[in-house]
């Protein structure tokens, strides 16, 4: 992506960063700032789909996927 201010092509990440940055002060008058934090991981960690990805990457198979995604949503609960 083109960061205007910079006038160069920056990664994805870094203006994201930027723009949750931005944002922070009008974010903790709304109490959102879990929401933020959300995408802040998004960011470090990767999606669900990335760890999906991965996981099949490395053990070549879909049940490995499978219990992931189960252990994700027993978490979740």
């Amino acid at each position: 992506m083109i960061d205007f201010g910079k006038e160069a092509e920056v990664p994805i990440p870094d203006l994201m960063v930027e723009l949750l940055e931005m944002v922070g002060d009008a974010a903790k008058e709304l109490g959102t700032q879990e929401e933020l934090a959300h995408i802040h991981n998004i960011l470090r960690e990767g999606t669900s789909a990335d760890k999906q990805v991965a996981i099949y990457r490395k053990t070549n198979s879909i049940e490995s996927v499978v219990d992931f995604l189960a252990e994700e949503t027993v978490k979740m609960t």
